[in-house]
């Protein structure tokens, strides 16, 4: 009997302090399993058969759409049958002797990135979010300006003039002979001073 109150109050408390789960977050983890399972049987790819490697694509944005999932490049490369290391060579110069393969992926890259930048503009992610993974899907990059002004300090072809004219206040300045005892008298004041 006191086992089944303790049981009892063991599912009270559980009920009490269960967090309510919105249902749409809940169909979005039945969703997303759904995808990965789709997506995790699939067979390998023949890499230059990029016919089969579009299709796939196709069908993949065709799943989303039907059951509205958001798409991106891990799943979207899954869904093909390639990797992402696979990807990174070929958009890196290393598998050029397929160009039309290279051209194919860099599209599946820019679908998704376009896609990123829908979902940043209807606000369904967070902005900084959106710019972390455009920097880092997209190869995007904030862009800084420099400006270098140049002047030219030689004396070159000026005449005594115009070399007069641009240090007037050097010229014009006086020069006063310093006592002997006095640079002394600085010196030890500077010394004194550093030596706190």
């Amino acid at each position: 009997m006191a086992q089944k109150k303790a049981e009892m109050g063991l599912q009270r408390k559980r009920k009490n302090n269960a967090v309510p789960v919105p249902q749409e977050e809940d169909d979005f983890n039945r969703r997303a399993l759904m995808q990965i399972i789709a997506t995790q049987n699939m067979t390998p790819v023949d890499t230059e058969n990029v016919d089969e490697m579009e299709r796939r694509f196709q069908a993949y944005l065709q799943y989303c759409l039907e059951n509205n999932i958001k798409i991106g490049n891990m799943n979207a490369y899954r869904a093909i049958g390639i990797t992402s290391a696979q990807v990174s060579q070929w958009t890196s110069g290393r598998g050029f002797e397929n160009k039309r393969r290279t051209e194919f992926v860099k599209r599946v890259q820019e679908i998704c990135a376009s896609y990123r930048e829908l979902l940043m503009q209807e606000n369904k992610i967070p902005i900084p979010t959106g710019i972390f993974w455009q920097k880092n899907y997209d190869g995007l990059k904030d862009v800084s300006e420099s400006i270098v002004h140049h002047e030219d300090t030689s004396i070159g072809n000026q005449s005594a003039e115009e070399l007069e004219a641009r240090y007037k206040d050097a010229i014009d300045a006086e020069f006063t002979e310093i006592p002997a005892e006095e640079k002394q008298g600085r010196k030890a004041q500077k010394k004194k001073g550093s030596s706190r």
